[in-house]
């Protein structure tokens, strides 16, 4: 591929650049050609294309193939003997060779233990074992605080670094903090990361994911939505709404005050605001401009908040070509079209996830928010858990947030979500497997321990 990019462009001073930079060139060149050239892009372009390690030349790879090989003549050499003409004895003496021991012995991070069944990732909550965070929730908001736990975010495509020409950054959690984890690996936008460290001291950057809201990967069509809260924003009895359903009905402020059962009536409208901030991003500051919703459509899709002043709700939906552009619905459309209301929910269901923005992971949870569940539990001291209209996600443990006097534990809203299973992982208990052992060669010592033979190839 390369060399035909060199013939193609034979104006170009190509000398200068490195093999990465001219397979980087050569690759853009063949996505931006006719679609017949592209699917005759070799098997190592497509994984270089598709963002995955990068590949080596040829010449790289029998480079790698020749220092192996470096490797087996070493032991060879430390095993064997030759006689006056050079040829390798076939026999050994068994007292030598067990003496025959590996040079600058090293052993590898091993590959991250992506746990999947049929091709799918099978989720699990970081604090059931395998990544040393406390189940105690105020523990594990001092590990985070304290980095025990490495936690970082994603700074992708939108970060200076990356508009530089460099990698996207990893920055540390804290917005506050000026440190990063770019050596554990690449950040996209806004993705939270579980810094994990390997055997041999390495760090390698876990994507975790945001939990969205719905049971299954699978897509919700709005035709198959079905809705429990009634136009007078009551639940209908027996019925559990979904918690999308319930978002729409908050961000419209169109669910009753009843379905806050056993909480102080002048409490609730503050608790839904925080609740609501505590769910997901449902600001103006989701916007993306009509001129750059199709160059940035991960941004795009989270497209999601309600303006008071004109009663308009905003959100993401696709065109025909599948691009994601902003949509508005009245509150009167909302309130009136059930088709209308399905389309939305279906929505928040497929590209909507719990909140995970930074400087509110960081933070405590919000007072005004835990003095609203303080109420419910000094009403009632029997409760163990205040459980929002039927909704599992909506279950907040009295001993998750308040001592036994129902003052406040100091806990952080990242350490909340990790313990309440809002983001997860697909990884197993054991981080990370297949670790392999590599030498540099091999050493032939006597029995007294003394080198004879020491042979070394520098392998990487």
């Amino acid at each position: 591929m390369m060399s035909q990019y060199i013939a193609e462009h034979p104006g170009e001073d190509t000398s200068k650049l490195t093999q990465e930079e001219l397979w980087k060139k050569a690759a853009s060149w063949y996505s931006s050609s006719d679609q017949k050239v592209v699917n005759k892009v070799d098997f190592a372009v497509r994984r270089f294309l598709s963002g995955d390690r990068p590949v080596y030349s040829n010449e790289k790879i029998e480079e790698e193939i020749s220092k192996l090989r470096e490797v087996r003549n070493s032991i060879i050499d430390a095993c064997l003997t030759k006689d006056k003409w050079g040829n390798y004895q076939l026999y050994y003496d068994p007292s030598q060779y067990k003496y025959v021991k590996p040079l600058n012995p090293r052993t590898s991070g091993g590959k991250i233990n992506d746990v999947r069944e049929d091709g799918k990732p099978v989720f699990r909550k970081l604090t059931d074992g395998g990544f040393e965070m406390s189940t105690d929730i105020e523990e594990l908001t001092r590990q985070i605080a304290d980095e025990e736990v490495m936690i970082g975010v994603g700074l992708g495509e939108r970060s200076f670094a990356y508009k530089s020409g460099e990698k996207a950054p990893i920055a540390k959690l804290d917005p506050e903090s000026t440190g990063n984890y770019n050596e554990a690996g690449y950040g996209h936008s806004g993705k939270i990361y579980y810094i994990a460290t390997t055997v041999n001291g390495d760090r390698r950057a876990i994507q975790l994911f945001e939990k969205k809201f719905k049971d299954s990967i699978e897509k919700v069509e709005a035709e198959y939505v079905e809705e429990s809260i009634l136009p007078n924003g009551k639940i209908a009895e027996g019925e559990t709404p979904t918690i999308s359903e319930f978002i729409l009905r908050l961000v419209t402020d169109t669910i009753s005050d009843d379905v806050f059962e056993g909480m102080p009536v002048r409490y609730i409208p503050q608790f839904k605001k925080q609740l609501l901030k505590i769910l997901v991003n449902a600001d103006h500051s989701t916007w993306v401009r009509a001129k750059n919703e199709s160059k940035q459509q991960h941004f795009a899709q989270k497209q999601f908040f309600f303006d008071d002043e004109t009663g308009d709700l905003i959100i993401a939906l696709p065109d025909q070509n599948g691009v994601y552009k902003h949509t508005k619905f009245n509150i009167k459309d909302i309130r009136s079209d059930e088709n209308v209301r399905k389309i939305i929910i279906a929505a928040i269901s497929n590209n909507l996830h719990w909140n995970t923005d930074r400087t509110m992971m960081v933070d405590m949870m919000p007072a005004e928010f835990l003095e609203c569940l303080r109420q419910v539990f000094k009403n009632d001291d029997t409760l163990t858990e205040y459980k929002i209209a039927g909704i599992d996600d909506l279950t907040f443990k009295k001993s998750d947030l308040f001592k036994d006097d129902l003052s406040y534990k100091e806990v952080s809203l990242a350490a909340w979500m990790f313990a309440t299973g809002k983001l997860l992982t697909s990884v197993g208990d054991t981080i990370f497997d297949s670790p392999f052992v590599y030498a540099d060669g091999a050493v032939s010592a006597d029995p007294a321990g003394n080198v004879l033979k020491e042979i070394e190839q520098g392998a990487e």
